[in-house]
């Protein structure tokens, strides 16, 4: 058993890892003291894409997803179980895999989700994506999250932010190298991060037009980690904004 970036990988045989994937969710929803004021299906969503991204960046398949809800049933937890479905459909997953479990014996007056992802993911996938000296480190959308999420992208539909059929999409191109969701803990973290754990170094651009430290929320941008030769393979398949940010030495 190991942690890889935020993900738990246990030992299935010699060709496969279990991977265990989670992230949660609090004040965010439709109860009376929740802080940021969404729909629960929305709260729902954004709580399984985290996780759901983070096993596709790696090119997991997710084979069974847990909710565990801080709310009644009916009606808050079916409609954040809507939520959770849509997240499913998107990522190409049966919704059949979902099961879970609701605060059905006390009245809560704040939403709390919790979602974990269970899959599987082969452990030459991750041998062979693992960052390259040489390579150029290319961030694909924005950090967003809170306030600003809900009014740029839930309501104005900016997008400017990845998606999980964007992330399904492109993990399975080879021209794509090692994925990385950026999470609360900002862009420059998780380059450092990136580079020190796999023996590297990194020379970020200067000049840069973006808040490095800004939480990305729920996963709204993605490192990728490829050849500049490959960057135009890239623009092509990406509609949200594309960046270069560093080079790996």
């Amino acid at each position: 058993m190991m942690n890889y970036r935020d993900i738990q990988l246990i030992d299935k045989d010699d060709k496969n890892f279990i991977a265990i994937a989670c992230d949660v969710s609090g004040g965010i929803g439709e109860k009376p003291n929740d802080l940021i004021r969404v729909s629960n299906e929305v709260a729902g969503y954004y709580a399984a894409a985290v996780p759901l991204i983070e096993l596709l960046s790696i090119r997991g398949t997710p084979m069974s997803v847990v909710n565990t809800l801080s709310v009644e049933m009916n009606p808050s937890g079916i409609a954040i179980i809507g939520g959770i479905k849509k997240a499913l459909a998107e990522s190409g997953v049966d919704e059949s895999c979902l099961t879970g479990s609701t605060e059905d014996n006390i009245q809560t007056s704040m939403t709390g989700i919790g979602v974990t992802v269970i899959g599987d993911v082969e452990k030459k996938a991750i041998r062979d994506k693992l960052p390259q000296r040489g390579q150029q480190v290319y961030l694909v959308g924005l950090p967003k999250m809170g306030q600003q999420l809900l009014e740029e992208e839930i309501e104005g539909q900016y997008g400017e932010i990845i998606t999980l059929e964007w992330v399904k999409k492109i993990s399975k191109y080879p021209q794509i190298g090692h994925m990385l969701p950026v999470g609360s803990k900002g862009i420059r973290y998780e380059v450092e991060t990136l580079a020190k754990t796999n023996g590297l170094g990194c020379m970020l651009k200067s000049g840069m037009d973006i808040d490095l430290e800004a939480s990305a929320g729920p996963a709204t941008c993605m490192l990728i980690c490829m050849y500049s030769r490959d960057e135009m393979f890239l623009t092509m398949q990406t509609k949200q904004p594309i960046r270069q940010i560093g080079l790996l030495l």
